[in-house]
């Protein structure tokens, strides 16, 4: 919000100096004190009114300022406001993707836990029916147990893959510069 209230402030100076009449200067800077007003309390509204009011400046014509210079400012101003919208929308955009992973994944998570709970109670049966001496087929058992070998692969592969996402790599250290020395010297 700073870098929005000093911009204002820098066009607020570009105005007074290139208005051609003092009404026009009076006009434009009610404008600006209105957007610095929204700034303190919304200052993605406070940016799309600058943006607006900057973009009917920078029309063909529209312009009541007689320093040519201006209008070419408040484009460049206009482009770094598009640049910055631009890249909200991707940040917007790649939360969004990384909340719904999260979803994802809890869902894969709760159900597996779900299946660990059934697998537990189930083995507690086989145990209470083998020490009451009852015969049971281990076949089921046996696959399942393959099985869950696999499934487990899967999922450390997975924790590994999130956790590279998630803790990114250190960086390189910087080479050594030819005909430099390191060390302690005695």
């Amino acid at each position: 919000m700073t870098d929005l209230l000093t911009l204002v402030e820098h066009v607020r100076a570009e105005v007074l100096a290139s208005a051609e009449s003092a009404s026009a200067a009076a006009g434009h800077l009610a404008r600006l004190g209105t957007i610095a007003e929204t700034a303190a309390q919304d200052a993605e509204t406070a940016e799309h009114d600058l943006a607006r009011w900057i973009a009917s400046l920078t029309r063909g014509g529209s312009c009541c300022c007689s320093t040519p210079g201006i209008t070419t400012q408040l484009g460049v101003i206009r482009a770094q406001l598009d640049r910055m919208e631009a890249n909200e929308e991707r940040i917007i955009m790649s939360q969004q993707q990384i909340e719904n992973d999260v979803t994802a994944l809890t869902a894969v998570f709760t159900d597996v836990q779900a299946d660990v709970s059934t697998l537990v109670t189930d083995l507690t049966a086989i145990q209470g029916e083998l020490a009451a001496g009852n015969p049971v087929s281990t076949a089921s058992l046996d696959a399942l147990v393959a099985s869950a070998t696999g499934i487990q692969s899967s999922l450390d592969t997975a924790v590994s893959n999130i956790t590279a996402v998630a803790t990114p790599a250190a960086p390189a250290p910087a080479p050594a510069v030819p005909g430099s020395t390191t060390g302690v010297s005695n």
